[in-house]
């Protein structure tokens, strides 16, 4: 190999490095919203991160190591002359909204394995329609309530395109609220007195629904 086709060769190689740093590192790259070893989102070129809460760093691993995933919802609202506060609100409520759907779904999907196994458990009819009735009740306002304890702003990032700005916020849920809420619950409690819980499973079943109901982009470690 000739000394001329050497240097150039290193010299294509210094280019290339170079050139991918730059990709890297210019504002024209896609930045990363993380939280410890864990990125949430890629987000859009020119994003600045407003705001970030690294204590929940913990408890997102620890629930991505249970569930498989971490329950995040993005919200997002654009603003041109409105006061600062008003675009973030907004973007809030557009992402509580993502998670009451998705909370819809997962008491959809787990009342429906509460019934199959009340009627695995009880022969008579009329007694698994009053016990279903019951614990659907209680079921549905724990999962209320669990949007306001369970829920809660992690993150906030936002794009200039011109003459306005687009606001987002990442609402992380825990699924321990509604579990906690649920273990305090009189109704839920009697049921399981009265027929077990190695036998109906609700607990069990709740885990189940939570692990298999998909949201957004998973988490990656790095």
């Amino acid at each position: 190999m000739s000394e001329e086709l050497l240097w150039g060769i290193v010299i294509a190689l210094i280019v290339g490095l170079l050139a991918g740093a730059l990709l890297v590192w210019s504002p024209w790259s896609e930045p990363k919203l993380k939280i410890g070893n864990l990125t949430l989102k890629t987000l859009q070129r020119g994003a600045k991160i407003a705001d970030v809460d690294n204590t929940v760093g913990d408890r997102l691993k620890s629930i991505k190591k249970e569930y498989g995933q971490i329950y995040i919802f993005d919200g997002s609202a654009i603003a041109s002359a409105k006061p600062i506060s008003a675009p973030w609100n907004e973007a809030e409520l557009v992402a509580r909204g993502e998670l009451s759907r998705f909370l819809n779904t997962v008491v959809e999907d787990y009342m429906g394995r509460v019934e199959g196994r009340l009627r695995d458990v009880i022969t008579g009819e009329n007694e698994v329609n009053e016990i279903f009735t019951s614990l659907f009740k209680q079921v549905t306002e724990s999962f209320t309530k669990s949007l306001q304890t369970g829920a809660r702003i992690i993150a906030k990032w936002y794009y200039e395109k011109g003459t306005y700005t687009e606001y987002h916020v990442l609402l992380f849920y825990d699924p321990l609220s509604v579990v906690t809420i649920l273990e305090q619950n009189m109704v839920v409690n009697d049921a399981i007195n009265q027929y077990g819980e190695d036998s109906l499973k609700l607990f069990e079943a709740l885990n189940e629904v939570f692990k298999e109901a998909k949201v957004g982009t998973p988490a990656e470690e790095k």
